[in-house]
């Protein structure tokens, strides 16, 4: 997610959060990434338009 930097997610209190615009099979929207630093684990990834 180099198009945004992270912000500490409200949920994961280990957790950081990038939301950046985007593009899905012509659909623009949003693509949501949260990882758990402690594990390196991604926990959330999704995207919404």
């Amino acid at each position: 997610m180099n198009a945004a930097s992270p912000v500490k997610d409200s949920v994961l209190s280990n957790g950081l959060r990038w939301d950046v615009e985007g593009v899905f099979r012509g659909s623009k929207g949003t693509w949501e990434l949260v990882i758990d630093k402690s594990t390196n684990t991604i926990v959330h990834f999704n995207f919404v338009n």
